[in-house]
């Protein structure tokens, strides 16, 4: 029986909990730009976040590339419509 080597990218963090909505498409992102610059895909993606007692979550990301972008997309928007509403605070 052969044993099949798996790649895995994980990220550690150091918070009270894993955030799925936020760190699994940072993740997506990672991968796709470890990807880009010529690594080979990793089979799973995970978080390790490391508690200061000790303890630990091990969480594996369900996020995809699309995951990642659309993330990327609507930070920039958040970003843009916070900046538009400060330049029409002071304007007036």
């Amino acid at each position: 029986m052969s044993k099949r080597k798996i790649r895995v990218l994980v990220d550690l963090k150091t918070g009270k909990r894993c955030y799925p909505t936020s760190q699994f498409p940072q993740l997506a992102g990672y991968e796709l730009a470890s990807v880009e610059m010529g690594y080979p895909p990793t089979d799973a993606q995970f978080i390790l976040n490391v508690k200061n007692d000790g303890s630990y979550e091990f969480a594996q990301s369900v996020a995809e590339p699309e995951h990642f972008l659309a993330f990327l997309s609507a930070q920039r928007a958040i970003l843009d419509l916070k900046a538009k509403s400060k330049t029409k605070k002071g304007s007036k």
